[in-house]
């Protein structure tokens, strides 16, 4: 036997995870740069960051492949807290390769229940900090 595991496991995407991408994407606004170091650039618990790194599985955010250990938000990940995509609610995974993806998908303001944190949904997207045409670019374009 060599000790892998044989069952597969299901990852959602939870309230605790999106917020800590919120806190990615602020980092990354302030800097202007899209490549974040989890431990060293944003105020992660132990628990928060080993759970960041479940965002990969929604395509939300991907290891940055010019500076190692960081990683970055990728397009969908930024129209996602933008609220102009939505991602599947659970995946499987199986020696950390995704599966399946459930046919439910879900928004950013359904997972954050937003009415909690902002008074309308028009207010959270109004309350966004723009961000540098550079890292727009990289983003969107």
């Amino acid at each position: 036997m060599c000790g892998a595991k044989t069952a597969a496991r299901r990852e959602s995407l939870t309230p605790g995870i999106v917020r800590n991408l919120v806190k990615i994407w602020t980092r990354v606004v302030e800097t202007g740069v899209n490549s974040v170091h989890l431990q060293r650039d944003i105020d992660l618990d132990k628990n928060g960051y080993c759970n960041s790194n479940k965002l990969r599985y929604f395509g939300l955010i991907a290891k940055d492949k010019k500076q190692k250990g960081n990683w970055l938000i990728t397009r969908r990940g930024a129209k996602f807290l933008h609220g102009k995509e939505r991602v599947s609610k659970q995946v499987m995974i199986f020696r950390n390769r995704i599966t399946e993806r459930s046919d439910e998908t879900v928004d950013v303001l359904e997972i954050l229940k937003c009415e909690q944190y902002w008074p309308s949904r028009e207010s959270f997207f109004a309350d966004a900090r723009p961000i540098e045409r550079a890292v727009q670019s990289s983003l969107f374009g």
